[in-house]
């Protein structure tokens, strides 16, 4: 029984770590686009779209640069 405990909450961390950091960078993505809202007007553009960029991308962003290093 105590296998089987550990099994299921070992698996239980696993998939709440890989939901967390989607969430956690929807929150940071969320408070980007508030923040956007104190630029000035002509950066206010570039301000949004930096703060539209998916996951996904963001993600294979970051998955290449820590193969570069």
């Amino acid at each position: 029984m105590n296998k089987e405990r550990s099994l299921l909450l070992i698996l239980l961390t696993i998939s709440i770590q890989a939901c967390s950091s989607r969430q956690m960078y929807d929150s940071m993505q969320y408070n980007k686009k508030f923040e956007c809202i104190s630029v000035p007007s002509s950066d206010y553009d570039e301000c949004i779209e930096r703060a539209n960029e998916s996951y996904d991308k963001y993600k294979q962003k970051r998955d290449e640069a820590i193969k570069e290093n």
